[in-house]
C-alpha cells in the first residue's frame, strides 16, 4: 500500500501556458515535470489551498463507538476511532436545520468542492446520474428514481465484500481547486526558473552572488538565500502571489441565524 500523497493533485499550469503566458520564452529544460515541482512549491507555500483537479473513489459508511451508527455531515471525533477524511462519511438525512421537504438522502465524501461525480455503484450496480445530484459543491444528494421514490443511500455496508456484491456501494468522484490566474503565471515563471538552474550555463549567476560587474555597471543582489529564509522565491510574480496568499489563512466568522439556502451545483 503506498503513502498518501502530500503534494498537488495535478499541476497548476501546461506547457500550453508557458507558450500563452511567456512566449519568447525558450526554456533549456524539459518543462513537463519542472510544471509539477513548481506546483508542488507554491501548493505549499500557500498553505494547499489549490490542489488542482483530484479524483478519488471512496466506500462511505457511518460509525460509531456502541456499534449504533451516528449520523452526521461533517468528520467526527469519535473516541477510540481513527478515520481519515477520505474514507467518507456518511449522513442518512439531513440534520436538523437542513432545508428541503421531504428529507432528502445526502452524504459527504471527504473531498471539498466537489467537482464532478464520474459513478455511483450501489450493490454492483451503476446508478443513473439523474437519480442523485451535487448540492452546494458538497453533498451527494439522492433524488427520485424512475418508479418515483427517493434514492436513499445505506448508512451501512458490508466493507468484507468487494463492491460488485449486494449491501455495498462506493462513489468516484472528482474534487478540487485550480489556482487563480496569477497562480498560472507563478507556476509558470517558476518552471521556468528552475528550468535555468537545471541547465546551468553562462547566464545562471552563481548561488550566493551578491554582486557583480557587467559592461561597467555594478549590480548589487540580494542573496537567494536570504530571501529563501524570508519565505519567498526571488521571482517578482511567484513572491507577488505568495505574498496575496500566505499560508497563514486569516479567521473566518460564523454568523448565527444566516438564512439556509441549497445551490444545485450538478452531477
Amino acid at each position: 500500500m503506498s503513502a498518501p500523497c502530500q503534494s498537488a493533485c495535478s499541476p497548476w499550469a501546461k506547457i500550453a501556458d508557458v507558450t500563452r503566458l511567456r512566449p519568447s520564452a525558450s526554456p533549456d529544460a524539459p518543462l513537463e515535470d519542472l510544471l509539477t515541482v513548481a506546483t508542488d512549491l507554491l501548493y505549499e507555500a500557500t498553505g494547499g489551498r489549490w490542489p488542482g483537479s483530484c479524483e478519488d473513489t471512496v466506500r462511505p459508511c457511518g460509525r460509531s463507538e456502541t456499534g449504533s451508527p451516528v449520523w452526521h455531515g461533517t468528520v467526527l471525533d469519535v473516541p477510540g476511532w481513527t478515520w481519515r477524511r477520505s474514507w467518507g462519511v456518511c449522513n442518512c438525512n439531513q440534520h436538523p436545520g437542513d432545508c428541503g421537504c421531504p428529507t432528502l438522502s445526502q452524504v459527504t465524501l471527504g473531498g471539498e468542492p466537489l467537482t464532478s461525480i464520474v459513478e455511483v455503484l450501489i450493490d454492483g450496480q451503476v446508478i443513473p446520474p439523474a437519480w442523485y445530484t451535487v448540492h452546494d459543491n458538497r453533498w451527494l444528494v439522492g433524488l427520485r428514481k424512475d418508479d418515483g421514490t427517493l434514492l436513499r443511500f445505506g448508512c451501512c455496508q458490508d466493507l468484507s465484500k468487494p463492491t460488485t456484491e449486494v449491501d455495498t456501494w462506493q462513489v468516484t468522484f472528482t474534487y478540487g481547486t485550480l489556482p487563480p490566474s496569477d497562480g498560472v503565471l507563478a507556476c509558470v515563471d517558476l518552471a521556468l526558473e528552475l528550468a535555468k538552474g537545471s541547465a546551468g550555463g553562462d547566464c545562471a549567476l552563481p548561488p550566493r552572488v551578491t554582486s557583480m560587474i557587467r559592461q561597467g555597471v555594478q549590480v548589487a543582489l540580494i542573496d537567494p538565500l536570504a530571501i529563501v529564509a524570508s519565505g519567498g522565491f526571488g521571482v517578482y510574480s511567484v513572491d507577488l502571489f505568495v505574498g496575496r496568499y500566505p499560508k497563514q489563512r486569516p479567521a473566518t466568522i460564523h454568523v448565527p441565524g444566516r438564512p439556509r439556502v441549497v445551490r444545485d451545483t450538478g452531477p
